[in-house]
């Protein structure tokens, strides 16, 4: 599992929680507002687990008037 979070000492906290209970995790600082950090992110991901399984993004966006995948980053950064 890769656990990626904005606070990197978070994230490390997590990992080491899966690591206790038996699993297999490493943790990467990531700003899901910045496409550099996910593509970081998704090439990290593959390169220690092969492939994405399954992918939760939690961070949090609301704007009503259009649907968060056809939103630009240049968009999502100005905050329309």
């Amino acid at each position: 599992m890769l656990v990626a979070d904005l606070n990197s000492a978070g994230a490390d906290e997590t990992t080491s929680m899966i690591a206790d209970a038996g699993g297999v995790a490493e943790s990467i600082a990531c700003n899901v507002a910045i496409a550099a950090d996910v593509a970081a992110m998704v090439e990290r991901a593959v390169a220690a687990f092969g492939k994405i399984d399954v992918l939760v993004n939690n961070a949090g966006y609301c704007h009503m008037s259009r649907l968060m995948w056809k939103i630009t980053e240049e968009e999502f950064d100005g905050g329309f």
